[in-house]
């Protein structure tokens, strides 16, 4: 077999990722905007204030919280023996990340300021650090040189708020906010599964 045939199928992991990714994105915005009017629905029966976009923002977090985790596992289901633990550290990445957008980020650049680029990295930012760091502790259980995966994610999230640099008003811009950050983490992907097994796994087998 030539060396470009073993790593054909590496490569046709990472377009895949970017796919699942992207479209992890796009139905959780889709369901953000299908499913708001219920959820303000039922947020008036339970007297909470789901007012305005605030039913939508939080029908699209917890859509793409879901999707995301699973749309990854079903890809890295066959590259790694602890993809199921894959699912729960990105459910809490993602949480963790939107969590710091509401309460630590207005504390780093100011409650109430005006929109722009330093404001927007600092969101995504947020986001790909804490889905980096919690996916990074299964990730290193199964390949060497794992901590690369923490900058890989935390470079495309970032990414994406200067190629796009405002509040999303196209849908184009949705399938950036999908594809920009798996484009990156999918090289990181590839060449991580390619390193050898982390010590902690080969350590084990040989316990075993």
């Amino acid at each position: 077999m030539s060396n470009r045939e073993a790593q054909a199928p590496k490569w046709l992991l990472w377009l895949w990722w970017v796919l699942a990714n992207t479209a992890a994105i796009l139905l959780g915005y889709a369901l953000g905007f299908a499913l708001a009017p219920a959820v303000e629905l039922i947020g008036r029966a339970l007297m909470l204030d789901l007012a305005g976009d605030w039913a939508m923002i939080m029908t699209m977090v917890i859509a793409i919280g879901m999707l995301l985790p699973i749309m990854q596992w079903l890809l890295l289901r066959r590259h790694l023996s602890q993809a199921g633990w894959w699912v729960l550290a990105t459910i809490g990445g993602w949480f963790l990340g939107v969590a710091a957008i509401f309460l630590a980020v207005p504390a780093l650049v100011g409650e109430g300021a005006e929109p722009g680029l330093v404001r927007y990295t600092v969101e995504y930012g947020s986001i790909g650090l804490a889905l980096g760091v919690t996916q990074w502790l299964i990730l290193r259980r199964a390949v060497a040189r794992a901590g690369w995966w923490v900058m890989a994610s935390l470079a495309g999230w970032v990414a994406v708020a200067f190629a796009i640099g405002r509040a999303i008003t196209e849908y184009w811009e949705i399938v950036k906010v999908g594809a920009i950050p798996a484009a990156i983490t999918g090289i990181a992907l590839v060449w991580l599964l390619q390193q050898p097994r982390s010590d902690i796994s080969t350590s084990r087998r040989k316990a075993a």
